[in-house]
């Protein structure tokens, strides 16, 4: 055992991708059917990326965060603000539709945020963590690092969300590139800061509140019509995620050239590659 984990330190990008492999088959393996047991799942899934983080960073995933949780929540308020719009749309449509509340809302809404903070911490602790310090410890001595890392470990966390959905026309095709667009460019918001910050805690509360908003008026109100959604549908629904994606894409690019000037101009790369 010890043989293999001295063989994994020394080949950090493979034990990220060991470690996304055995993310991805987690949640195959084991699936819930309400949001308590999707939040246990998740839950115990980020704690299992811990040790393949510990293989990678050594004593430094244990590191202080040197800023607080807070200031990556203003910092990224922009993304909640988003997310509060696009729930707001819902939430009245909801209202003038005249749906009714559902039953134990309340407990429902709890049990949601609970699965979605699960959610945002194994995402972040696979994603932002654990592939990011693959790339930055396999190639620190590469200045352009944190660009690769940049651009394939979102892309990579855009693609998983789409990867079982199947590509029937050019419809689902364009549903898929701009899910795994939209998806990608939200997960590079959240690794500026997780670069900035190395508070993985609160990009995962920001990203776990952010999924919350998306789906709490499902959660809240009870559609007679409503019909299974998934990141890739057929005829009107497939138009309509197109054009829900398109706006996504502006709405986080615009956000993201703000964090470029609040935050990545901030940043002296040359020392945090040394020193990550």
């Amino acid at each position: 055992m010890k043989k293999t984990i001295d063989f994994l330190k020394k080949q950090p990008l493979l034990t990220a991708i060991i470690a996304v492999v055995f993310a991805i088959f987690g949640i195959k393996l084991l699936s819930s059917d309400n949001n308590f047991g999707l939040g246990i799942h998740r839950f115990m899934l980020a704690f299992a990326m811990f040790p393949f983080l510990y293989i990678i960073s050594g004593e430094k995933t244990f590191q202080k965060s040197e800023k607080t949780t807070g200031y990556v929540f203003k910092t990224l308020f922009g993304l909640l603000v988003f997310a509060i719009f696009l729930c707001s749309f819902g939430v009245i449509y909801s209202i003038v539709e005249k749906f009714a509340l559902a039953d134990d809302c309340v407990i429902a809404t709890l049990m949601l945020l609970f699965a979605m903070l699960g959610v945002g911490l194994f995402e972040e602790m696979t994603f932002r963590a654990v592939v990011n310090d693959g790339f930055i410890y396999q190639f620190r001595d590469k200045k352009w690092v944190f660009a690769v890392s940049a651009i394939l470990g979102s892309l990579l966390f855009g693609y998983v969300h789409v990867m079982t959905d199947t590509v029937t026309n050019l419809l689902t095709l364009a549903q898929v590139v701009l899910k795994t667009v939209s998806t990608g460019m939200f997960g590079m918001c959240l690794l500026f800061l997780y670069w900035k910050t190395r508070n993985i805690w609160g990009c995962a509360i920001v990203h776990g509140v952010y999924d919350f908003l998306l789906s709490v008026n499902d959660t809240v109100f009870v559609n007679p019509e409503k019909q299974e959604i998934s990141y890739v549908n057929e005829g009107v629904m497939g138009g309509t995620a197109v054009g829900i994606y398109i706006v996504e894409i502006v709405v986080v690019g615009i956000i993201m050239i703000i964090l470029y000037h609040k935050v990545l101009k901030t940043i002296d790369f040359e020392e945090l590659r040394k020193n990550w």
